[in-house]
């Protein structure tokens, strides 16, 4: 059986399945003017596998499965660096199980020793193709190993590759200026590490590292490395050019530009240094938005144009060095180019929204005094704070995106203070005439209970509680079926809530309470486990004992009142708690407006 059929049967035939969102970098495919998504080659194969329904998998015995073991098992040896324990496993082995190319289902072991591994071991890795040249011949392999390394800002395994000799197999001759299918250069591929990091915090603390010492390292070893890159010869003006088929008027802007990836994290020396060489402030991109960044809730586009590195720069809350930088060259080149900090991109938004939303992702993992989120937003907006309130073409304010990007993490209040400060109008309403509230009850589903120091600010600066979006429903609604907001209802039902609304479904908070939910919980430290039938079903006894505490004598007129299906508050609670409990056992529960039980541990919730 050869490798190929072997691995189609471990996986067994394509089959459409779910979409996957993971954090990845989009660009458009050159071929056919679709948009693509470049991630780490990990991420990569977890996305293939996971879109797959795959056939039953093959006995453990299976040629498949041994192959698969067998190339896992050296890919981790690579990435110990375990240098002994390598050498055995290529003696034990034939040539073809490490020349063999990786795919969807087979880690690269090029790829892993380029991007992961030590010179040595990728010399030892090298050797074998060297004395197989048949073997590379039948395989043919596409190498990328300064890509590859530059990506991961493997700066040991760089700096191997430019000084091997230049007939070494199969590196060939290195040009610092060649680019890929893609368009990329080594340059801009370091540049990028910066901005796209390859591993999620998961992935780092399986590897016993903590997530922000590792950003640290990682954030160095790029800095490294563009720096040797620059003295190698590389230019920093290096860019990803437009696709030819771009539509006008913003085909002709770059998808990338070494000054733009740098600009996410990079600090002031390696900015100006830059900037010296060459590096234009003012360019426009293209940009691609994180799969989870706030901006895709907004709008229906992946992508913006007349993207600036004030924006990129902003998006990362790189204020210190960057955005000051940035700033103050062009103040002191006294210049006619268009104040940066006043350019909107394609979709009306200042750098300013970029702030307030940031890059999404996994940020809520670093501490508050790692972003310096309030550093940038106070930078900006002591620049101009004149169009505080500029809405976009989502309809959007800053205020609106720092709700939807900090609700679920400790940095929500702070942001949203200092844009109050800055006489931030919370009374605009968004695009489903959502107001503040409604922004942060939707989107703390994974995060902690709102606080009411936050609460209290809002009602103070002017909030309506009981305004209705477009489909009727008031912050009572979103509250209360958000199980992890039960001090927030409370919160407003004790300042004038009405829970008696209803909304376009004829559904009153009782409603929504019945229909509850509770997610997993994202905190600082990683992701909270600890989501039990027991948790949902307390939780949503205490929001109904705080409707039915409000309600009084009307709670059983309101437990009884049927939506526009017909079905009424206690219909939907049975409902809830027979799918979690995955019966359609009638539950006694909390009883019609007489509060008989709190129903703890009735119940196995398999999430709302």
């Amino acid at each position: 059986m050869s490798l190929e059929q072997a691995l189609e049967r471990s996986v067994g035939p394509w089959t459409p399945g779910p979409t996957v969102d993971l954090p990845i970098k989009c660009r458009y495919n050159k071929k056919n003017n679709t948009k693509e998504r470049k991630e780490d080659k990990l991420s990569w194969q977890r996305a293939i596998l996971l879109s797959r329904t795959p056939e039953p998998p093959d006995p453990p015995g299976s040629p498949s499965q041994v192959i698969g073991r067998r190339r896992n098992r050296l890919v981790n040896i690579i990435k110990q660096n375990d240098l002994p324990q390598l050498r055995r496993f290529i003696a034990s082995c034939n040539p073809e199980d490490v020349i063999a190319p990786g795919t969807p289902y087979l880690e690269d072991t090029l790829f892993n020793a380029a991007s992961y591994g030590s010179p040595e071991a990728l010399q030892i890795l090298l050797d074998v193709y060297t004395t197989a040249p048949e073997v590379v011949k039948r395989f043919n392999p596409k190498f990328r190993l300064l890509l590859d390394a530059c990506g991961a800002a493997n700066i040991d395994v760089v700096r191997f590759i430019l000084d091997s000799p230049e007939n070494q197999l199969p590196l060939g001759t290195v040009d610092l200026h060649q680019r890929d299918d893609s368009g990329d250069t080594p340059i801009l591929v370091a540049a990028g590490s910066l901005m796209y990091l390859d591993k999620d915090p998961d992935e780092v603390e399986d590897e016993g590292l903590h997530w922000a010492e590792w950003i640290r390292d990682r954030i160095a070893r790029g800095h490294e490395l563009i720096h040797l890159l620059l003295d190698r010869g590389c230019s920093a003006t290096d860019v990803i050019p437009p696709l030819p088929n771009d539509i006008p008027p913003w085909g002709s802007q770059v998808q990338d530009s070494v000054l733009g990836l740098a600009v996410s994290r990079a600090n002031g020396p390696l900015i100006q240094r830059l900037i010296d060489s060459g590096a234009d402030i003012y360019l426009k991109h293209q940009h691609f938005h994180h799969a989870r960044a706030p901006f895709q809730f907004r709008t229906a586009k992946g992508h913006a144009y007349d993207v600036t590195t004030l924006h990129l720069a902003s998006l990362f809350y790189n204020a210190d060095v960057v955005v000051n930088l940035l700033l103050d060259h062009q103040h002191y080149q006294n210049n006619t180019n268009p104040d940066l900090a006043s350019s909107c991109d394609s979709d009306g938004r200042l750098p300013l929204p970029w702030a307030a939303s940031g890059p999404g992702g996994f940020y809520c993992r670093l501490l508050y005094k790692q972003l310096g989120i309030t550093e940038i937003l106070r930078l900006l907006l002591d620049h101009d704070s004149i169009r505080i309130n500029l809405i976009d073409n989502a309809r959007s304010t800053p205020l609106h995106y720092a709700a939807i990007s900090h609700a679920m993490c400790q940095h929500v209040e702070s942001t949203i203070r200092t844009l109050l400060k800055y006489r931030a109008d919370l009374r605009i309403p968004g695009s489903s005439g959502c107001t503040i509230l409604h922004l942060l009850g939707y989107h703390s589903h994974q995060g902690d209970p709102i606080k009411t120091t936050l609460l209290d600010l809002l009602l103070s600066h002017g909030v309506n509680i009981n305004r209705a979006e477009n489909k009727g429903k008031t912050e009572l609604h979103v509250f209360a079926q958000n199980l992890r907001q039960v001090s927030a209802a409370r919160f407003v039902i004790e300042h004038q809530a009405d829970f008696r609304a209803r909304n376009a479904f004829q559904e009153t908070p009782f409603h929504a309470a019945a229909r509850g939910f509770l997610n997993d919980h994202i905190r600082c430290d990683g992701r909270d486990k600890e989501v039990t039938t027991a948790n949902k079903i307390r939780l949503q006894d205490e929001i109904m004992r705080v409707l039915k505490e409000a309600a009084g004598e009307e709670t059983a007129m309101l437990m009884g009142q049927p939506n526009a299906e017909g079905k009424t508050p206690q219909d939907l609670l049975e409902e809830t708690r027979n799918r979690w409990q995955g019966t359609e056992q009638r539950i006694p529960g909390p009883g019609r407006g007489r509060g008989r039980g709190r129903g703890r541990g009735r119940g196995l919730p398999v999430g709302a």
